[in-house]
């Protein structure tokens, strides 16, 4: 497959979900949102014990939590005075238990600055200060619940994160003795780019060599021998789903047909330990539970 015609098959991908072109994935992210504010929010609030919950954010420093929150065309906190109407709403709801985004654990939920912190006892009445508690619970909960809609693009977020390493891994673009690690992953990012979507980190991309002490060789020339990975991930511009993922793949040497035995031995055990992990993840158990299980 040329580089051309992936860049189409991957257009032709995201389109089919109405996630292409930007326009497309602008709407997209609105659909997603109302979804997001009927069915996760009430349960969120309910599950995390808070009837109401303050986003502050100041333009040009936003609360992480404020994106997911708003329309495409909001991206940023705007400059306009809203202390007096915070007052003012909290007098007329008259809520029990108030939700800022504090947290120990979390950098996503911690996006209350001091500054506003301060700003909001002043402007609120004595009484309500006392209710505002740090809102983990319930942040958490709203970032980690999907809708179904969402689930469905993160699926083709996935498709999609998978062609790119296809390619960037085949015969296709890697020349052994020619290409290097930082040719693949400038290629990632040219392709993402060009499909009006974002990395956000990397891609990174090494190898290792045997004989080599370096576990984690980057920007090297790629030979026959080697064993390649990668750490890629993929997100849109306005829909706020994330893709990781890690692939090695084995570079023939001459007169190979398949990678060395003691390779594949060692994908199997990494492979059955996945499906360990798989078989520990039940409802009700917590991660550090499912990490010890496995």
């Amino acid at each position: 497959m040329t580089y051309e015609e992936l860049i189409l098959k991957l257009k032709d991908r995201l389109a089919a979900d109405g996630a292409y072109p930007i326009q497309a994935q602008a709407m997209l992210s609105t659909q997603i949102l109302k979804d997001k504010l009927e069915l996760v929010l009430p349960w969120a609030m309910e599950a995390s014990g808070f009837d109401f919950w303050l986003v502050l954010s100041r333009e040009n420093n936003d609360d992480p939590i404020h994106s997911t929150l708003v329309t495409w065309d909001m991206l940023e906190a705007r400059g306009e005075s809203v202390w007096e109407a915070t007052a003012r709403i909290l007098r007329e709801c008259d809520p029990s238990r108030i939700a800022v985004n504090r947290s120990l654990n979390s950098g996503y939920c911690d996006g209350l600055t001091a500054t506003l912190f301060e700003q909001l006892k002043d402007a609120i009445n004595p009484c309500y200060r006392e209710r505002i508690e740090d809102g983990e619970a319930l942040s958490v909960r709203w970032l980690e619940r999907v809708t179904p809609l969402e689930k469905k693009i993160m699926e083709c977020f996935c498709a999609v994160t998978h062609a790119i390493i296809d390619y960037t891994f085949s015969t296709d673009f890697i020349i052994p003795g020619k290409t290097t690690t930082t040719d693949i992953e400038w290629c990632m990012r040219r392709i993402i780019n060009e499909l009006g979507y974002n990395y956000w980190f990397g891609p990174d991309v090494d190898l290792q060599r045997r004989g080599s002490s370096v576990s984690r060789m980057f920007n090297e020339t790629i030979q026959p021998g080697d064993l390649l990975h990668c750490d890629i991930g993929i997100n849109g511009q306005y829909v706020h789903l994330h893709t990781d993922m890690q692939w090695v793949a084995y570079i023939l040497r001459e007169g190979e047909t398949e990678a060395p035995q003691e390779l594949q031995a060692l994908l199997d055990t990494g492979n059955r330990f996945r499906q360990i992990v798989m078989d520990s993840m039940v409802i009700g158990k917590d991660g550090n539970a499912v990490f010890d299980e496995a």
